[in-house]
This record gives structure tokens, C-alpha cells and sequence, in this order.
């Protein structure tokens, strides 16, 4: 293929996948104020939120004194932890960045000398783990649900299968790097294990 042949082909491609990110992204964005909508009512309008630059998701989220419970009521013990955090996911999870509460795997539970307990869940994509999704959810010396902190990446549609094969990303890159650099035969190509 000539190499403005293949320019004009990835500039088509940007284009389609640029189209179809942003109406996922609006999407996702009017879900995403309406489940802030739905947690400020909830809270009495006592919920703190600030939110991620770059993903425009909820960060951190936490009551004011005096403000009704982010959770169900108190919630004793590390199950019922568990539950109430997963309920919030599926009720407000939209605002931080959840499109779907099944995609967050827990991952522990810590309790701090205040008597505070801190749950941290990870983000999943299938069976692949999202780079830097990580929400935390926190619970009171009370055991009341009080604050929801951490990024989520809202949105992802990427089929996780590679579509070339081992064999050919490694020709691909040496082809690349030995013509930015010069000297295909002094490369050599290690395994990388993920």
C-alpha cells in the first residue's frame, strides 16, 4: 500500500472511532448526571463530589455531617459491607464511572484504628484488569457507608482478543524500530509475559 494510501486509511479510521467514542461518551454522560441527580436527592443534597479531569466521572464522593446515608443503614459486618458497597454500584455506579457493577472485583477490606473500614474493588474489563481503575469505598465508625473515592474508566469498547498474531507484532516492530533506528540485525526480541 503507498504510503498516502495508508495515511488516508488511518485518518478515516480516527474518524469513525472518534465518532463512536463520543456518543458513547454522551451516553454515558447523561446516565452519568442522572445518577448524580439520584445520590444528591438521596443525600438530602449533602453529598461532596469533585470529578475526574479527564474522565468526567465521579472521583470522590462523601457526606457532609448531618447528611442522610449513602448506604442502607448501618452495615455491621464485612458482608453486609460488601452488599451495600455492590447496591451503591448498581444504584449510583454510572456517576463514578461503572457502566456495569459486575466489572468491579473486591479486592480487600481494611479496618483502621478510627474503627473506619475501607473496601477497595478493582476494575475489570472481561477477565482484563483496567489500569488504574480502582474505587474504594469507605464506612464509618458507625458502619454507615460515608464516602465512595477512586477512578473508574467509563466507556471502555475494546475487544480485548488481539487480532494479529504474536508472530506478527513482532515483525511489525521490528520493521518499525529498524527503520527509526537503522540496524535490523542487531535487534533482538525478548518474551514478555503479562
Amino acid at each position: 500500500m503507498k504510503p498516502s494510501h495508508s495515511k488516508s486509511l488511518v485518518v478515516v479510521c480516527a474518524c469513525l472511532s472518534a465518532s463512536v467514542v463520543l456518543a458513547q461518551t454522551q451516553s454515558s454522560g447523561e446516565s452519568r448526571e442522572a445518577a448524580l441527580r439520584r445520590l444528591q436527592d438521596a443525600a438530602g443534597g449533602g453529598a461532596v463530589i469533585a470529578t475526574h479531569r479527564a474522565t468526567g466521572a465521579a472521583r470522590f464522593i462523601r457526606l457532609l455531617p448531618g447528611a442522610r446515608g449513602l448506604g442502607r443503614g448501618p452495615a455491621v459486618t464485612a458482608v453486609e459491607k460488601q452488599d451495600q458497597s455492590v447496591a451503591f454500584f448498581r444504584e449510583y455506579g454510572a456517576a463514578v464511572g461503572i457502566d456495569d457493577p459486575r466489572s468491579l472485583h473486591f479486592v480487600s477490606t481494611v479496618t483502621d484504628r478510627l474503627g473506619e473500614t475501607h473496601l477497595t474493588w478493582k476494575q475489570f474489563y472481561g477477565s482484563i484488569p483496567v489500569f488504574a481503575g480502582t474505587i474504594k469505598t469507605h464506612f464509618d465508625a458507625s458502619n454507615q457507608l460515608k464516602a465512595v473515592a477512586g477512578t473508574a474508566i467509563p466507556g471502555i469498547a475494546v475487544d480485548p482478543k488481539p487480532s494479529w498474531s504474536a508472530g506478527r507484532v513482532t515483525q511489525v516492530a521490528r520493521a518499525s524500530v529498524a527503520a527509526e533506528r537503522g540496524g535490523a540485525e542487531v535487534l533482538r526480541i525478548g518474551t514478555v509475559t503479562l
